[in-house]
C-alpha cells in the first residue's frame, strides 16, 4: 500500500540556499531531521511525549520554541519531499537523504538523526513476552474505573473551559499571529490534471519536480481560472444564494 511519504524538518532560524550533491531539490532553510511516515507522523515530533525525550532533535526543537517560534510556526517548516510511496521506497529515500546531507554525530552534516536511516517503529517485531505485558497493562486500564473525585475534576475543568470565552485581546492576538504567519509564509495554489493543492511558496520547487504547476484548475471543466474570474464566480454564487 503506497501511503508513506518522506519529510524534512527545517530550522527557521537559518535561512539560505541549501543544495546537496545527489539530491534533485534545494532547501530555503537548513535541514536538521529526515523522516518517513504516513498520515500526521511528521507532526508527532511536536507532541509533549516526543519533546520530553532526550535527543538531539528534541533539544533542537525546544531551542527553536524558546526563541519565539510556536508549534504552529514549526509545522510550516516540515515539508514533504516524496509521497505516495511504499514503506520500502520511503526507507530507501530516507537512507539517500541522510547520506547526502550528513549527520551531526558523524560530523558530516547538520542532521540530528541517530542512524543512517532505513529503520522505524513500523518494522519493529515485539517478543511474545513484551506483547503479554502490553495486554496486561491494557486490561488494568480498562478494569480500573475512574473515582468520583477524578470524574468531578474532569467535569469542573470542562465547565470552566465552556464558561470562559476568549477575551477580545486574546482574539486579536490570534488574528495578528495568523496574519503574520501568512505574511512570513505566503501560500499559493498548484494544480496537476484536475487536482488542486494549496502549499507554501517555499515548497513550490519541490512540487514542480513532481509535475505540479502553479495555478488552480476548475475540476468540472478542466480550465484554469484567473483571480478576477474566481472573484466574479464567487459574486455570482452569492447573488444566486439570496435570490
Amino acid at each position: 500500500m503506497k501511503s508513506f511519504y518522506n519529510y524534512i524538518i527545517l530550522d527557521p532560524r537559518k535561512p539560505g540556499q541549501y543544495a546537496y550533491e545527489g539530491l534533485n531539490f534545494s532547501l530555503l532553510y537548513e535541514p536538521f531531521y529526515i523522516g518517513k511516515g504516513r498520515l500526521s507522523r511528521k507532526y508527532a515530533h511536536l507532541y509533549p511525549s516526543y519533546l520530553n525525550k532526550r535527543s538531539l532533535k528534541s533539544s533542537k526543537l525546544k531551542t527553536i520554541l524558546s526563541v519565539g517560534f510556536t508549534k504552529k510556526d514549526i509545522k510550516t517548516y516540515i515539508i514533504e519531499t516524496a509521497f505516495n510511496l511504499s514503506e520500502e521506497e520511503s526507507f530507501k529515500n530516507e537512507i539517500q537523504y541522510i547520506k547526502y546531507i550528513g549527520r551531526v554525530k558523524l560530523r558530516t552534516g547538520p542532521l540530528c538523526n541517530h542512524t543512517n536511516g532505513g529503520e522505524g517503529t513500523s518494522g519493529t517485531i515485539c517478543s511474545e513476552e513484551h506483547k503479554n505485558k502490553i495486554r496486561e497493562k491494557r486490561k488494568l486500564q480498562v478494569m480500573q474505573p475512574r473515582s468520583e473525585e477524578t470524574k468531578n475534576k474532569i467535569r469542573d475543568k470542562r465547565k470552566y473551559q465552556i464558561m470562559q470565552p476568549r477575551s477580545e485581546e486574546v482574539r486579536n492576538k490570534i488574528r495578528n499571529s495568523v496574519k503574520e504567519g501568512h505574511k512570513n509564509n505566503p501560500r499559493c495554489w498548484i494544480t496537476k490534471d484536475t487536482e488542486n493543492k494549496q502549499i507554501y511558496k517555499q515548497e513550490l520547487d519541490i512540487w514542480a519536480s513532481y509535475g505540479w504547476k502553479r495555478g488552480r484548475t476548475g475540476v468540472n471543466k478542466g480550465k484554469t481560472y484567473s483571480i478576477e474570474a474566481r472573484q466574479r464566480m464567487s459574486e455570482a454564487a452569492k447573488l444566486r444564494k439570496y435570490k
